[in-house]
């Protein structure tokens, strides 16, 4: 799906880019003369000639606005205005041949400061040039074009919805633009993207200043407005340059694992699998992802710039593609990545619209942020290391060892078993990133060639995305059922299966929130199933925990030694029972087994219980798709599940997005 989408982008850019050049081409000659002059008047003849090389130049700007708008590619961009600027110069020495026009002209030089409160466009440049049908030589002329705006409303504003803003030339305000001129650039959450909306009345103060209404569901403190004038020049600028969300964490919750935060294009934020903030006002510009910008502010008001990365997805944010490249139009199909801890407070995304602006470091693989991250990552011996657990791959089951940094075997994850019969995948593991700055991404096809049992048609997607020195990996499964003529059975489904690899172990299994603490659920100590609680608040994490000797924990906050488990958020939990709830049967949970398969022992994630169906078999033909997110952790020492999950549970987690 993502390559076809790209293949039409760029057939769709490429029949814009020829629109353009032939409507600026068009532009570029209608605005030279074709008109004879006498040899003895030379200033009219003069005149011509520098207003012809302005045309030039405000045809190059043009252009390259607007190859910039529909690409993002700025080297692209300049090459092209710079060879249509030669062809406007080649025009001009045969127009003006009558009077032996030769001429030197510098490339031009295009600037474009984009999507901010102050934003323009420009060509400029030098050029010597001789008439010497008329003796005239070592004439020069500095031709600058450009297309300025600025944001007044806000802060001055007339009322709420007023964007009022100032329009400018190299000359001083334009004073002549109508409604045509100006378009909002509105976001979409229905399609997920920015879409032009036309400006049909415009209030002109007569001294470059406009005044125009801000469409419905737009802040005045986050617009998108686009400008073109007469001369083809566009230029974007915004009313906020950065957007910040401030964090409000649990009282008394303080654990020092990084937690992965996801930003959206349309400004919503996701942490541990769960959307803390849902919807905004504040969507990201469509600004190069180079441009863009992470800082975090901490406990105590210290504010710095941390790494980050921008991420490729694709199908609604659920097949990872790899890293964005740096000239990649941020949009739907990528997603800013960095990662927080209970100290900080805030963190803020903003952009520089700066053509020229290099990329920051601390977003570049591979740069002196992160020569030690990920640095011991192994593509060739399956090997993924994050700082504190190393993941080994093995194709043959579909299956990751992971052990500590010390060399400490902790634990296996294997990947999706369907009516008892386990997956194997031919393909391998896809390493989607690696060396990554934040983190690496894993994707693998479970599969098995001899089929599934009689859950025919199935099909399976697993992306497993690995933080820096994070004990808490990420796990997305999707099942894929195609619709089939024969008589489909699933008799049990399993998404992710956990089997320990050390010994004296203990199971616990969150059992529900009995406690009077609003953050201490309790637990069960036994193995079986755990199943058919969507209304309550059950079985949110589940671990083996390690014990010394003879003696075992009664509390899963003090495993001493080792520690395994997983978490999952309520609407998670409640992802599982949409597959058996197709027949009104909620047999989906938690599985804590002594004899699994293939693995023991076991906890399981299961959509579809097979120890608990009383005889029912789960039967159907059509179509269906279902997904389940959750996190694996993976400790050399305790993980206190208790805090793991007040921090996803409901409203334990804030956060308060704000644009300027």
């Amino acid at each position: 799906m993502r390559s076809k989408k790209r293949g039409q982008f760029l057939i769709i850019a490429a029949v814009l880019i020829l629109l353009v050049m032939i409507s600026t081409i068009v532009f570029l000659y209608s605005n030279l003369p074709t008109f004879s002059f006498s040899a003895q008047n030379f200033l009219p003849i003069i005149n011509s000639v520098q207003k012809s090389i302005q045309s030039v130049y405000a045809a190059s700007a043009s252009y390259y606005s607007s190859i910039l708008n529909v690409t993002g590619n700025y080297t692209y961009a300049r090459i092209q205005a710079s060879q249509l600027a030669t062809l406007g110069f080649n025009r001009l020495l045969t127009l003006y041949f009558t009077y032996g026009l030769t001429l030197s002209a510098s490339k031009p030089k295009l600037i474009a400061y984009w999507y901010a409160p102050y934003s323009y466009t420009i060509a400029k440049g030098s050029v010597s040039y001789n008439l010497t049908q008329l003796g005239l030589s070592g004439l020069t002329i500095n031709a600058t074009q450009e297309l300025g705006a600025q944001v007044v409303c806000p802060p001055r504003c007339l009322s709420s919805q007023q964007a009022i803003v100032y329009v400018f030339s190299e000359t001083g305000p334009i004073t002549s633009l109508s409604p045509q001129n100006f378009f909002f650039e509105v976001f979409s959450n229905t399609l997920s993207r920015w879409i032009k909306q036309p400006v049909t009345s415009v209030a002109n103060y007569g001294n470059g200043t406009y005044s125009l209404q801000i469409p419905s569901g737009v802040s005045a403190k986050a617009f998108v407005l686009g400008i073109i004038d007469n001369r083809g020049i566009l230029v974007y600028l915004t009313s906020y340059s950065k957007v910040n969300y401030a964090i409000t964490w649990p009282p008394s919750i303080s654990p020092s694992v990084p937690i992965m935060f996801e930003i959206f294009n349309n400004g919503t934020v996701s942490m541990l699998g769960e959307n803390i903030l849902s919807s905004t006002n504040y969507p990201i510009p469509p600004v190069p992802v180079k441009d863009l910008i992470v800082n975090e502010t901490v406990k105590g008001g210290k504010s710095y710039q941390v790494p980050f990365q921008v991420e490729d997805w694709a199908s609604g944010y659920t097949v990872p593609l790899g890293l964005s490249g740096n000239l990649t139009l941020f949009s739907n199909f990528q997603m800013i990545v960095t990662e927080v801890n209970t100290s900080v407070t805030s963190v803020t995304v903003y952009w520089k619209g700066l053509d020229s602006q290099n990329q920051t470091p601390y977003a570049i693989p591979k740069s002196f942020v992160n020569k030690y991250r990920f640095a011991q990552d192994s593509i060739s011996k399956n090997i993924i290391n994050n700082g504190l657990l190393i993941f080994n791959i093995q194709n043959s089951g579909v299956q990751i060892s992971v052990t500590d940094e010390n060399g400490r075997n902790l634990g296996v994850i294997y990947y999706v078993r369907a009516d008892n019969v386990v997956s194997f995948s031919g393909g391998g593991f896809t390493f989607t990133i690696v060396n990554g700055v934040v983190r690496d991404i894993l994707q693998v096809e479970p599969e098995n060639s001899a089929g599934f049992g009689s859950a025919y048609s199935v099909y399976f997607q697993v992306v497993t995305l690995i933080p820096w020195k994070s004990n808490l990996t990420q796990v997305f499964v999707r099942a894929f059922f195609v619709a089939t003529t024969q008589t489909r059975t699933v008799n049990d489904l399993m998404f992710v299966q956990l089997k320990p690899s050390f010994g004296n172990i203990q199971i616990f299994i969150d059992n529900g929130n009995s406690n009077s603490n609003n953050y201490l659920d309790s637990y069960s100590s036994n193995y079986g199933d755990y199943y058919n609680q969507q209304s309550s608040n059950a079985h949110f994490w589940g671990m083996f925990c390690s014990y010394n000797g003879n003696s075992q924990n009664p509390d899963p906050t003090k495993c001493n030694r080792l520690s395994i488990g997983f978490l999952m958020t309520q609407n998670n939990l409640q992802s599982l029972y949409n597959f058996p709830s197709i027949q009104n049967q909620p047999y989906a949970g938690v599985f804590a087994g002594q004899s699994c398969k293939p693995l023991s022992p076991c906890i399981e994630i299961d959509p579809y219980l097979a120890n608990v169906k009383n005889n029912n078999q789960l039967q159907f033909s059509t179509a269906y798709t279902i997904a389940w997110t959750g996190e694996l952790w993976f400790g050399s020492s305790s993980l206190n599940p208790y805090v793991l999950r007040y921090l996803v549970g409901t409203n334990s987690i804030t956060i308060t997005a704000s644009a300027s």
